[in-house]
């Protein structure tokens, strides 16, 4: 739960990742919790995530068919974001790449504390556009 998510700072953390698992965050408001932690993270240089990128849904998928999330199965009615959301949610970021979608909308962003020039961002990215 991101309303769970501890405060970062006293971990130190570097890099932040976070592979298909925002789809299933109830609400975008969820979402947009979520982002200020990892904003509010100072100690990040590096950020990797794999949103549903599509027409975006601002509603609770649970709520919306009336299932329990043990009788929700449906991946299709997952939380999805439009293209710009996660580079505008990460404020204190710059976006390095973002990949096509892949099946199901599926899509990899890479974003750097911004300033970039910073010597802890050194590291390579290929074929992140491919």
């Amino acid at each position: 739960r991101a309303d769970a998510l501890p405060d970062l700072e006293p971990l130190k953390p570097t890099h932040f990742v976070s592979q298909a698992v925002i789809q299933h965050f109830p609400s975008r408001l969820y979402y947009e919790s979520f982002a200020a932690r990892i904003n509010a993270a100072s100690t990040l240089r590096a950020v990797m995530l794999q949103p549903r990128v599509g027409k975006p849904s601002e509603r609770n998928a649970y709520r919306a068919t009336g299932k329990t999330k043990q009788e929700h199965h449906d991946v299709k009615l997952a939380l999805v974001l439009d293209k710009n959301a996660v580079p505008r949610a990460l404020s204190t970021f710059t976006l390095i790449g973002r990949t096509k979608g892949k099946a199901m909308g599926y899509v990899f962003y890479t974003l750097m504390r911004t300033p970039l020039s910073s010597p802890q961002c050194a590291f390579t990215i290929s074929n992140l556009n491919n």
